[in-house]
């Protein structure tokens, strides 16, 4: 099959069985319980905070629910935006500053508070300014600084610029960091143009829910990350 049709082909077929997958609440009866996935992610450079919220009917494989007739979901009193084409059951929202987030799901059994807190996750930065520029040939090592990694939490580098093959697309490296110091190595630049690059540091972790909702359960995660920009040469 030619390329182009299969990947056509693929994402028709992903987006009918998501279709499929997705029911509003307003056919649900009342005492069905939802799972709850909160996110809040701390972002340091844009000195803003991004957080998102979706529910499933019952557990984490559930069909995905969209909220209607009355449900509703807010993040500090303002109502989430179902902007992603592909999935309207995703609410969003953008806040300035870093700051502490109430999620409150309203439904005609119940209303449930879910928070996430800046305090809860550690902080996180480089512990030297960016250089310049560095060597794709040769790579570069860094470290970051920040509070003790604290049980349950995960740091994280990426860097990512132009594909090197398709340069009208990016390409991303990932990797965890286990120490203090990080080595991004040739290896890990092969993918990647020469040119403007962004490197990023981001811790996470996951954590319980505050309040489930009846026997369902749920997660909330929260990460911080902090970006720099500098030039790949070869």
């Amino acid at each position: 099959m030619n390329r182009l049709l299969s990947v056509a082909f693929t994402t028709a077929f992903l987006s009918l069985l998501s279709a499929c997958t997705k029911v509003d609440s307003g056919d649900l009866k009342d005492d069905v319980p939802y799972y709850q996935s909160y996110s809040v992610s701390y972002n340091k450079t844009d000195n803003a905070t991004y957080a998102s919220a979706s529910f499933r009917v019952r557990e984490s494989n559930g069909a995905r629910v969209k909220l209607t007739n009355g449900a509703t979901i807010t993040a500090n009193g303002k109502a989430g935006a179902a902007t992603n084409p592909f999935d309207v059951s995703i609410y969003t929202w953008q806040f300035d500053d870093l700051k502490d987030v109430n999620f409150t799901l309203s439904k005609p059994s119940a209303t449930l508070d879910n928070e996430v807190r800046r305090l809860e996750i550690g902080d996180i930065s480089f512990a030297a300014p960016l250089p310049a520029s560095i060597s794709k040939a040769t790579g570069y090592t860094l470290s970051w600084a920040g509070d003790e990694r604290k049980t349950g939490e995960h740091i994280y580098v990426s860097v990512s610029g132009r594909n090197a093959v398709d340069t009208t697309g990016t390409a991303t490296n990932d990797k965890e960091i286990t120490g203090t110091n990080v080595r991004i190595t040739a290896s890990d630049l092969q993918d990647i143009a020469p040119g403007s690059i962004t490197i990023t540091l981001r811790r996470e972790r996951s954590m319980v829910l505050d309040a489930p909702d009846g026997s369902s359960g749920g997660e909330k995660s929260v990460s911080i990350s902090v970006s720099g920009d500098l030039l790949l040469t070869n």
